[in-house]
Order: C-alpha cells, then structure tokens, then sequence
C-alpha cells in the first residue's frame, strides 16, 4: 500500500457500471482505495454521516434525483467533502457548470480507463485536503476556530480562537459587492476600481488602476448572475482568448484576464473616448468622410482579427470606439469565434437556439443560425456604415420586421434617405449588405480597398493645381 487508505463512496444505481468502475479500481493495483458502494441520494447522504469518506464519485442520473439535484443534496449536507461526477454525456457545457458548482472533476464514462480513473480520484482528494488546509490557515488568520470545534451550545456560530461561548460574537463574512456596482477602491486582484465606464454586451466595464503598475485600464466584470451560465462564461472566456491573439492599433487588446471571488474580468487599454453610438446618438449622422475613414479604420483592423482565424460576430456602432486620440478601436470580442476552431461556427449558443449578436447588424445567415465566416463582419460593418451616414440602423421596427429586413429585402439606398452621401457610399453598402455570402466582398481587404477609393475620388478638386 503506497500512502493511506482512500475512501471512496460510488454513488451509482447502474449494476453494470458500478461493476466495471470497480474492476477498473482493482485492475488499477489501486490497493489503498476503499470503495463503498450505493445506488442511491438518500443512502449516499446516510453513508456519510455514519462514516468518514475522502471522496465521492457521483453518477447525475439516480433513481432519487436527477441532473445535478442531488449533487447539491451532498454538497450542502458535507460541502468540504471532494465530489467527482460521472456521467453518460461528454458534454463540456456540464463540465463546466459541474466545476462552478463545486465539483473537483467531470468524467464521461465513455472515456474513463482504470489509472485514469484512480488519477482523478486521488487528484480529487488532495485537491480537497489543499483546500481544507487552506481554509484553516484562513480561519486560523481571522481569529476564530474551525467549524469542527464549534460546541453545540453556541448555536453553530463562530467564536473567538481562545475565547468562551457564552462571550461569543456571530461572525458573518463580508458579501462580495454586487458585479454591476462595484464602489470605488473595490480590490480585484492587482486592480483597484476608480469609477465605472458602462455596460458592454457580456460584461460591466470600470475604470481601475493596476497597483503594482500604476497603469490605468478598463476592467470588464461578468455580471453575477452570467458568471453561472456556462454558455455565457464560455464567450466571456473566448473573448479574452480571442483578443489576445490580436495585434493591431485599430483593436482593443487585453493585458490580463482573471478570476474573482466567483467573478470573471478581463484588464484592457483605458479608451479616452467614446463610441460611435454615442456620437449618432448625440449628433445624429456622421458626415459621409468621417464615416468612411471609420469604417476604413475598422476594415483594418478586422483584417488583422480574421488574419488570426477570429471573426468578431458583434460589429456595431457600440463596439467602435473613437479616442480622444483621434484612433479608431473594435472593441468587445465577446461573441468572437475561432474560424478554424473545430466547433461548429453557428450562431446560436451552443445549440441552445439563442442567437448572438445585435439584431440590427445582423447577416442574413447569422440571424437564422447558419454558419458565420468573415463575411459575416463584412454584412455588419456594412450595415454599420449606413448607420453612421444616415443616423440609423438599416431596419427598424420589431424583431420580426428586422428579421424579415435581413433576410429577404435589399438594403435602403443611402443617398436617398441623407443626399450628401456620395453614391459610391450607397454602393458599398450594397454589396456589402447582400444577401449571400459569395455577393459580397471577398474579404475585409478588397472593402477597405473601395472604401479608400471612395475618399480619394470624392476628394474636392485642387482649383489651385
């Protein structure tokens, strides 16, 4: 026997495979593992309070409860103890909430083999006793005894490390602040909040300070509530993996991303600015060059992101930023997707039917949930450009109308709604907008090439010349 013995608790109401995960034990050489076996929640939850486990393999479908319900049932009743859940479905959607929920590890049966098996198990373990450790060593700092050493007469509350019951003073730990209102000086990780920008599509953004580099940035926080959605935690995520492979003055990169008490962040450049929407919102459209070197600055640096396999998904006036330095930024890769990923580039979240994006710059094939490439961002930055010339989006209406505008209509002609817009500008967004993929410029390039011809051959003759 290598170290001490493991006991384990196999939660598992299939004989089948309870049998094999036990040979797979035995077959492993693994003779410091102890396996008690049940079929059931409520016998799982009796176990364990007549005996001492290390750990606890837990299939999510018993006769007694069903998907994750009764892995919150053994949880809540013995929170510190190590949980492994095992499953029929590979699915990384559960892996994911199972780890946020509190799970030590997710395994598919279909790809368990007996050392990896026991690996998991004793990663689990120690993983736990990390953790436990850990957690004294923080009690131990505060000042208070463990919860083990709390008498019954206190009433379950913590007391003073030395201190007598009956002088006892209940200790409550500090609730994180709310992610969408964080106040100033708030702490998360080597950044202090200094005020707060706004809310982007997956995320609330403040102003902060880095404290070791006394840099100032923006952090993105995902909401509370998000932060449990395994699908919305995903694009979080692949925003900052998307990001980071760009390398462009036209894109807003990212400096950190991190994780913070049960909340994710992202540091990125502090823009001094504002967005395109808000200058449409503020002064209506833009005049026909300053939109067009916009969306040239834009075509720019897409060019670097669909370079790097990204396609951002979300271009809208929102998401373009203008400096006080006069620079154009996309910014919030937050539905961004890897083109040559191995996941399937459909729009809809994970097959759960939501499509992301902003309806009003939507393609035609993002909005019906088909695959999405680079010319995807082409149709949307089209669709942008007609909203810095005419002051906005090219449909409006309810969902269904805009729907309906996307898919089966031509875009309005510009020049008819705004008559100083050249009608090389009407021109582009027509063919930017079509509605088939193969109709419209064959890459962000060639629409930067127009864009840029547009410029030079509206250009005021030189009379002087």
């Amino acid at each position: 026997m290598d170290g001490p013995v493991i006991n384990v608790l196999l939660v598992e109401d299939n004989p089948a495979d309870a049998r094999l995960l036990r040979e797979m034990v035995a077959e492993a050489v693994a003779s410091d593992l102890v396996v008690t076996h049940v079929d059931r929640v409520a016998l799982a939850l009796k176990a364990i309070g007549e005996q001492c486990f290390d750990v606890v393999l837990l299939d999510l479908s018993l006769p007694d409860s069903f998907g994750f319900e009764g892995f919150v049932k053994i949880h809540t009743a013995a929170p510190t103890l190590p949980l492994v859940i095992l499953s029929n479905l590979d699915d990384e959607a559960l892996a994911l909430r199972a780890v946020q929920e509190g799970a030590q590890d997710y395994l598919p049966k279909g790809r368990i083999k007996g050392p990896a098996l026991v690996r998991a198990v004793r990663y689990a373990v120690e993983r736990g006793r990390r953790e436990a450790a850990q957690l004294a060593s923080v009690v131990a700092q505060a000042g208070v005894t463990p919860v083990s050493a709390v008498v019954p007469s206190s009433g379950g509350r913590l007391v003073p490390a030395g201190g007598a019951v009956g002088q006892a003073q209940t200790v409550r730990a500090t609730p994180r602040p709310h992610a969408d209102n964080l106040p100033t000086g708030t702490r998360i990780g080597n950044y202090s909040i200094t005020g707060r920008i706004g809310r982007g599509g997956m995320g609330v953004v403040y102003e902060a300070e880095n404290t070791i580099l006394r840099r100032k940035v923006a952090i993105k926080v995902m909401p509370d509530a998000l932060a449990k959605d395994p699908d919305a935690l995903r694009r979080f995520q692949r925003e900052a993996r998307a990001a980071a492979q760009i390398d462009h003055p036209n894109v807003v990169g990212i400096y950190d991303i991190g994780e913070w008490e049960g909340a994710y962040f992202i540091a990125m450049p502090l823009v001094r600015g504002g967005s395109v929407q808000a200058l449409l919102s503020a002064g209506g459209p833009l005049h026909w060059r300053q939109a067009t070197e916009v969306a040239a600055d834009v075509c720019r640096g897409l060019a670097a992101a669909h370079a790097a396999g990204v396609v951002h998904r979300d271009i809208k006036p929102d998401n373009i930023l203008i400096g006080t330095d006069g620079v154009v930024r996309i910014v919030d890769f937050g539905l961004a997707q890897a083109v040559a990923s191995n996941d399937s580039l459909s729009s809809s979240s994970d097959g759960q039917g939501i499509v992301a994006g902003t309806l009003h710059y939507m393609s035609p094939e993002q909005c019906q949930g088909q695959r999405v490439g680079p010319a995807s961002d082409i149709y949307s930055l089209g669709a942008a450009y007609h909203a810095m010339l005419v002051g906005k989006p090219p449909y409006e209406g309810d969902s269904k109308r805009i729907l309906w505008g996307h898919c089966f209509c031509s875009p309005p002609h510009a020049h008819s709604l705004n008559a100083t817009v050249p009608e090389v500008c009407t021109e582009i967004i027509r063919r930017a907008m079509a509605r088939e993929p193969m109709s419209r410029f064959e890459s962000v390039e060639r629409m930067l090439g127009d864009l840029e011809r547009a410029l030079f051959e509206e250009s005021p003759v030189n009379v002087a010349s």
